[in-house]
């Protein structure tokens, strides 16, 4: 489908080290400890369900229809992989810390993918056909080259949180990619799939609703092609998609709106800290925005690392080996679709303005960001929506001589090993300052000695824990201990 949609046949040793570049340029991110609800909350949810794993799916549906978000489809898929993560990691010698890395990776290279398959919708716009491996390198390259670390003070979707952070822009963008994709090549299926996933990723996770609703003008772009009159019919076929979105979310709060006042995180607070937090947050969202305040919480200047700076130039050669092919773009039309071109910037923008303004108009957003550097969830959208936008530059540009396109990939090239060893860097400092965390979770899947497993949990409750999140650990993991091992974690305990 992806072929047929925007690319051409792929190469197989291509993807290879396309996923293993991926893997060697994620690694400082990959390997950063987990941290907050991603730590306690498969312990947590093991005590309460035992760690059965349709008890687990019950447990996310009754969470999300009883919350304050009612996150149906996102509150079970992480019910169920809480579960999955915490039954391999009692069952094996890997540790949860493994285990959450790779469920990293994986929503990174999907994110990559996501990423590719819009930005090849939009120069299908422009005109151009360009193959979907080529774009998916240059955009998974901008984009895992420009991600930074915010882990050391925020709530920060790069090193934490995946399932809320980049494979929620993932899903926006395939979103967007269908629904061009779909005004190309109008059907009942094609629109009905639309639909559903449109009502899906409502329920998966509320920033989603702006992407069903950007639906509407893209699909538009379709009847503004042809003979007016003859297509007006077409209309509110059309707005189907953005209309269920509407009532989905509509439903939805009406259900949650008690629920959503008493947490802070779905609490609205419209004002003027409001609007400085949703400036502080775009500006966030771009490349570069918190090495100052990274340099800060490292408590001295970055260094230059050398494994960075050569995993780095390894994954530059990867793409230059496609680099001098990009140019070699196929005409689709003798003209591009201004008004389809016209709506898929607009979405794209809408997307990124949406994420960042609907989180921070909530108190605990405002409360925790409104500073350069300081981030939640919608810096995912925001550093994808840059990766796209500047992979489709760098795209276009190869058309240029090659004194232009060489520059702008130096240029590039140099920042890309900058940010790279600051995220290096970022990522030691964050494993250093969370041992006991680490050690937790190898004692627990080891089970070695009793005394070794009291030390590291007397380690970790040494800590500033907030009670209610230390019990709810200890709890959890002696449960869990009791599950997998028949033993208890540690027999006796008492938390000082």
């Amino acid at each position: 489908m992806i072929e047929k949609c925007f690319g051409c046949k792929p190469s197989i040793i291509s993807w290879a080290l396309y996923f293993i570049v991926s893997w060697c340029l994620l690694y400082p991110i990959l390997v950063t400890p987990i941290v907050a609800d991603d730590f306690l909350n498969p312990f947590l949810q093991y005590s309460i369900t035992g760690g059965g794993y349709w008890e687990s799916v019950v447990f996310g549906w009754d969470s999300a229809f009883n919350g304050a978000s009612m996150r149906l489809v996102g509150n079970v898929a992480g019910a169920f992989l809480n579960n999955l993560w915490i039954d391999l990691a009692g069952r094996s010698l890997l540790d949860l810390s493994t285990f959450y890395a790779i469920q990293k990776y994986l929503v990174f290279v999907i994110c990559g993918f996501s990423l590719s398959y819009f930005t090849g919708a939009f120069l299908s716009a422009l005109g151009h056909k360009t193959s979907f491996q080529k774009r998916t390198v240059l955009c998974s390259f901008v984009l895992f080259s420009t991600l930074q670390i915010h882990g050391l003070w925020s709530n920060d979707p790069v090193s934490s949180y995946p399932m809320t952070g980049f494979l929620v822009a993932a899903i926006g963008f395939s979103i967007l990619g269908w629904a061009a994709y779909t005004s190309l090549n109008p059907s009942i299926p094609r629109l009905f799939t639309l639909l559903m996933s449109c009502v899906l990723s409502v329920f998966y996770y509320e920033t989603l609703v702006s992407v069903g609703l950007l639906t509407f003008p893209i699909l538009l772009s379709s009847v503004t092609r042809s003979n007016w009159r003859r297509t007006m019919y077409r209309i509110p076929k059309l707005s189907l998609p953005a209309i269920a979105t509407f009532l989905t979310i509509t439903l939805s709060r009406m259900h949650t709106g008690a629920q959503s006042q008493t947490y802070s995180g779905t609490t609205v607070a419209i004002g003027g800290k409001a609007f400085s937090t949703f400036y502080f947050g775009l500006a966030s969202s771009l490349p570069a925005s918190a090495w100052k305040v990274t340099s800060k919480f490292l408590g001295t200047d970055f260094d230059l690392q050398f494994l960075s700076t050569l995993t780095l130039f390894t994954a530059a050669i990867v793409a230059l080996w496609h680099f001098p092919k990009l140019s070699e773009f196929t005409r689709v039309s003798t003209s591009k679709n201004s008004v389809l071109l016209t709506s898929l910037i607009l979405s794209l923008l809408g997307f990124w303005a949406f994420a960042i303004g609907l989180q921070s108009l909530t108190e605990k957003v405002q409360n925790e960001t409104g500073k350069l550097g300081y981030v939640y969830s919608y810096y995912a959208v925001g550093a994808a929506s840059f990766a796209v936008l500047m992979s489709a530059a760098l795209m276009l540009m190869s058309q240029k001589s090659m004194k232009i396109k060489t520059l702008t990939f130096s240029i590039f090239l140099v920042f890309g090993t900058i940010q790279s060893s600051i995220t290096w860097n970022a990522s030691e400092q964050m494993s250093w300052s969370l041992v006991p965390n680490r050690t937790l979770l190898k004692e627990f899947s080891n089970f070695g000695v009793m005394p070794l497993r009291c030390h590291a949990l007397r380690t970790w409750t040494a800590g500033d824990w907030p009670s209610y999140y230390e019990d709810n650990m200890i709890i959890g993991l002696q449960n869990a201990s009791l599950g997998f091992h028949k033993e208890l974690f540690c027999d006796n305990f008492l938390n000082p």
